[in-house]
């Protein structure tokens, strides 16, 4: 959480796909360890960011 909120920091709020990421990474976190319901990525606007792509191509190898 802290690593994200330094990023928004930085990028002035613009919510920049790095910061994203960390977002995503961060939630993922709360939703295993049960601190949230587990959500669908698309109706947390957390779909299509840089860490998904490298996510696909480790998985078809």
């Amino acid at each position: 959480m802290m690593d994200y909120l330094k990023c928004m920091k930085y990028t002035e709020n613009k919510n920049a796909p790095n910061c994203r990421v960390m977002a995503k990474r961060y939630l993922k976190c709360r939703m295993d360890n049960e601190l949230m319901d587990t959500s669908d990525w698309d109706s947390l606007g957390l779909t299509n960011l840089p860490e998904d792509s490298a996510e696909k191509n480790q998985k078809k190898k």
